[in-house]
């Protein structure tokens, strides 16, 4: 079966996507309330390809209230299928394996080998979704369902926008996809969060995938040792401690590179081992210990060093498991006293470091001149870079000190993803929280930009304004860039709480108040103003704050006692609303 010729070509050359479109012809799946296409997947379809056929059925039936037809096929039996199908007058949409012939493949290969990566075809006669892996077929599937117009801001039914339509086409196409990092995870130190079907949805909506950065807080030494071995252990002011290990003790390294090797007997398809020290200080003081630190000062964490001793660590370790594991490498964060480059000893390139900055601002991102601090994080990045040939990202995308504020990370996103790629970050799990009333957008423009260093950001604000607010657009939009431009903007720095009224003064609030005022009188009674109202009482909860700071300043206990209930009650408000 011939494919017809595409007559117009768009090429974009220096992106993750490769566009090729054929002017301004279509294709219609559903025409005034008929379904016109039918699904063909892989007789053999795994999980992800299932998920892509169940995604896109549900979805068109709450397009439009239809029901399309699942047919199956083998590769040997695709054609035949695809023009039964056609025979009928219906149009086929092929999702899967099956449909990723040679030709196609070498296509998609041409832009990127990352397995997420995928082809969305679509001509006269069919469409075709196909990705390098079946993950990769099932952001194809979303690829389609966006240029429908379906939204996914947040996960839940209130942050999921499906457009009411009783006709629905695709324009003649050929996308092909690849995405900027390798690994793009939001992390939580909420497991129940993370579990949640909703948010699990909502991150593979989004295009998240690809490795897991592992954990890397601890040496595999169990701490039920430390009555027969105190000497396993940190010693700190003359004591041992089970706070670190003494990782100068050559049992110390035996255990752990015995501990290692059964890990990979037993899991033989991970690429890595996470270890380093416990989260926190307590580090071995021994005389062998301290001989392989350089003797730097780390003046944010104020202490001094350990990244060398650690470093040389690491590099016994992977010594130890290359005559039975010659391609596995040991991941860790590079973190509090151990983030400066190693002076002393040079990292074996299978030492991955995933760089966790928590003694750093994180209310402004690399690239904000602003903020020394994040100067000096891409300095350190930059210089790991010189030495390692794979960096990860693992850092905070929340104020640490209060969730809940308003803390719009939009500035930083479009700062910090787009250089990071520059510097040769290859991969995210970053911390974030499931407080959605003061991280929206923000977290969905940041996983827009793992997938697509480059994408519009200016214009993905303006759809999600226009889609997630309705006739309250405007003032909200205006909003969110009046916060979010005053923590960019803003010469105060970390996350505490205690900075919120220099973020947000007196006269910024007031304008900010206004604007959700006409919001709410715009929104109308329905999901808008649900949506406006997060916003509104993560706001309320913002004022009853800094109102509760300056009444305890002047002595007003009785006031601020008044707040702090305010602040409460709002609290357990907007958790019932906006966590999944």
């Amino acid at each position: 079966m011939k494919r017809v010729c595409f007559l117009v070509v768009f090429l974009v050359l220096f992106s993750v996507s490769l566009v090729v479109i054929a002017g301004n012809d279509s294709l219609k799946l559903i025409h005034a309330g008929i379904i016109k296409s039918m699904i063909i997947e892989p007789a053999d379809a795994d999980e992800f390809e299932k998920l892509a056929v169940s995604e896109l059925k549900e979805h068109f039936e709450k397009i439009a209230g239809v029901q399309i037809e699942i047919l199956t096929a083998t590769s040997t039996r695709l054609e035949a299928k695809m023009g039964e199908v056609m025979a009928q007058g219906f149009v086929p949409i092929v999702v899967g394996n099956i449909g990723l012939n040679d030709d196609l493949k070498n296509e998609i290969l041409k832009i990127g080998d990352d397995p997420a990566s995928f082809a969305l075809l679509a001509d006269g006669f069919s469409i075709i979704i196909a990705g390098l892996s079946s993950e990769g077929t099932l952001f194809g599937t979303y690829e389609l369902l966006e240029q429908i117009g379906c939204r996914w801001f947040i996960p839940g039914e209130i942050g999921t926008v499906i457009p009411k339509l009783d006709t629905v086409e695709i324009k003649y196409q050929k996308t092909i996809q690849t995405p900027s990092f390798k690994g793009r995870l939001h992390s939580s130190s909420n497991a129940q969060w993370l579990r949640s079907s909703g948010v699990n949805f909502w991150r593979k909506r989004v295009r998240m995938g690809g490795p897991h950065f592992p954990s890397a807080h601890g040496i595999p030494i169990n701490r039920k040792l430390f009555d027969e071995h105190p000497e396993y252990f940190a010693l700190i002011n003359g004591e041992r401690s089970t706070r670190q290990n003494c990782v100068s003790n050559p049992e110390v390294l035996r255990l752990t590179i015995e501990a290692v090797k059964e890990y990979f007997r037993k899991n033989p398809n991970e690429p890595w081992y996470g270890m380093g020290p416990n989260d926190g200080s307590g580090f071995c003081e021994c005389e062998n210990c301290k001989a392989l630190d350089s003797g730097e000062w780390d003046y944010f964490s104020n202490e001094p060093s350990v990244t060398d001793r650690y470093i040389w660590f690491f590099n016994q370790v992977i010594a130890g498991i290359e005559d039975e594991f010659p391609d596995k490498k040991i991941a860790f964060y590079n973190y509090h006293t151990y983030t400066r480059v190693p002076l002393l000893n040079k990292p074996n390139p299978k030492i991955v470091p995933a760089f966790a900055p928590i003694t750093l601002c994180r209310v402004h991102g690399m690239g904000n001149e602003i903020c020394p601090e994040q100067i000096y994080h891409e300095t350190i990045i930059k210089q790991w870079g010189q030495i390692l040939p794979e960096l990860y990202d693992r850092g905070y995308w929340f104020n640490l000190a209060d969730p809940g504020f308003p803390f719009s990370q939009v500035h930083r996103m479009r700062e910090e993803i787009p250089r990071a790629k520059e510097l040769g970050i290859v991969g995210w799990r970053v911390e974030t929280i499931n407080h959605w009333g003061s991280e929206t957008p923000s977290l969905y423009i940041a996983a827009k930009l793992m997938w697509d260093h480059r994408a519009d950001v200016d214009a993905l604000l303006a759809d999600f304004y226009e889609k997630f607010f309705g006739p309250a657009a405007v003032p909200m939009g205006n909003y969110l860039e009046l916060m979010d431009t005053a923590l960019g903007n803003s010469d105060h720095h970390t996350g505490c709480s205690f900075d919120m009224p220099y973020f947000y003064p007196q006269e910024l609030r007031d304008s900010a108040r206004r604007l959700l005022e006409e919001a709410a009188k715009l929104a109308g009674d329905d999901i808008y103003m649900t949506r406006v109202n997060i916003y509104r009482e993560t706001f309320a909860y913002l004022e009853s704050f800094i109102s509760m700071l300056e009444n305890n300043f002047n002595f007003d206990f009785v006031a601020a006692k008044k707040d702090l209930e305010q602040i409460d009650a709002l609290r357990e408000k907007i958790k019932i609303k906006v966590v999944f």
